[in-house]
């Protein structure tokens, strides 16, 4: 194995690692398909807590608890390689706009990039102190972004493959991130229970959006730039217009008969609270997972719940769709990557039930 490094000097105490060798090859066993779902061949040897799907809708990405990354074929259904160089629990996962770069971040503290879709490993970046919790790219492609349980977020040039600068504001955990489409701002989630909005030209956080009352583990930006949704651990969707950051709406899941427990009251247990989120590429369909057990289908333009997907005694941390907005990919605590087939769910009008959900405020 060939390794260069290159201590930067932008920022001190960071070191970029380009590095060369083979991808290990698939393992696992199939999985179980679930009604309304097919269940993808292979299983992760832990949970699965990021995803992402390629722009082509060909390839699955996870990353795992196990420390391992998933390259799955959504076309053939099955693991198509495993990348084996982190050396902690992988926590987010990210995809290039052109679909050639994969870049993956670890409690390890580093972030690792490689070539797709073959999945060769092309280099590391380290700066940040704490696990890594959230990546995004820059629509162009140019920029890649990264949140921390050390409170900052990092900017990534993968052009040159240096560091171009450090956010600071959050007073802890950086949970999620989105971009807008045209890349000048960037939202952060974080489990000091704010949304942050930074530009991306200046560095500065312009708005500090309050009203969560737990962690912001998820965030999404609608196709046109012009709103944030955000789902948190107090069990509620809130819906931002951008760039101004007005809350416009609250959106509480149908807890869909479950009670409040006393474990609730005592603040010693969460809840249904909302875990991840997915847009559908033409932004009018919400996917939510909520630590229940089950997937929401949220119609945004209504701000209304119209599906509920049961995925039996596996909870889902993870989500994304395919570009066609045809299928929804996820992956959980059962280990495994879960496909959805929308239209075949919307026909049968949801692949449990369907319920409306509790609207807090309108705009």
């Amino acid at each position: 194995m060939m390794r260069l490094a290159v201590r930067a000097a932008l920022v001190p105490g960071i070191v970029i690692t380009l590095t060369a060798c083979l991808p290990r090859p698939p393992v696992g066993p199939a999985a179980q398909a679930v009604p309304g779902a097919v269940g993808l061949s292979g299983r992760h040897g832990h949970s699965i807590r990021a995803l992402a799907v390629s722009p082509r809708g060909t390839l699955a990405v996870t990353g795992s608890r196990d420390h391992d990354v998933f390259l799955w074929d959504l076309g053939a259904r099955t693991v198509s390689g495993v990348l084996r160089h982190h050396s902690r629990s992988v926590w987010a996962v990210a995809i290039s706009p052109d679909g050639r770069t994969l870049a993956t971040a670890s409690d390890d503290l580093s972030i690792r990039f490689w070539d797709l879709p073959g999945g060769r490993p092309r280099g590391i970046f380290k700066g940040h102190e704490e696990s890594i919790r959230a990546l995004v790219f820059t629509p162009d492609g140019k920029t890649l972004i990264s949140g921390s349980r050390d409170n900052t977020i990092r900017l990534w040039d993968m052009v040159e493959y240096r560091p171009k600068g450090v956010l600071r504001g959050h007073e802890s955990t950086v949970r999620s991130l989105a971009v807008t489409p045209d890349g000048r701002m960037v939202a952060s989630g974080s489990a000091d229970d704010t949304i942050r909005l930074w530009d991306l030209m200046s560095g500065a956080s312009g708005r500090v959006l309050r009203g969560h009352a737990d962690t912001v583990h998820a965030l999404v930006i609608t196709p046109d730039g012009r709103a944030l949704i955000s789902g948190s651990g107090d069990q509620s969707l809130r819906f931002w217009e951008l760039p101004s950051g007005v809350l416009a709406g609250i959106l509480v899941p149908d807890r869909l008969g479950r009670p409040v427990t006393r474990w609730e009251r005592w603040e010693l247990d969460t809840g249904p609270e909302v875990l991840a989120l997915a847009l559908s590429p033409d932004g009018r369909t919400l996917a939510v997972a909520i630590r229940d057990n089950t997937i929401r289908l949220v119609d945004v333009p209504s701000r209304s719940e119209s599906s509920v997907l049961g995925v039996a005694d596996s909870t889902v941390y993870a989500m994304a769709f395919t570009p066609d907005g045809k299928f929804l990919v996820s992956g959980s605590d059962d280990r495994g990557v879960t496909l959805w087939d929308l239209r075949t769910i919307r026909a049968r009008g949801g692949a449990s039930h369907r319920r409306a959900g509790r609207p807090e405020l309108s705009s």
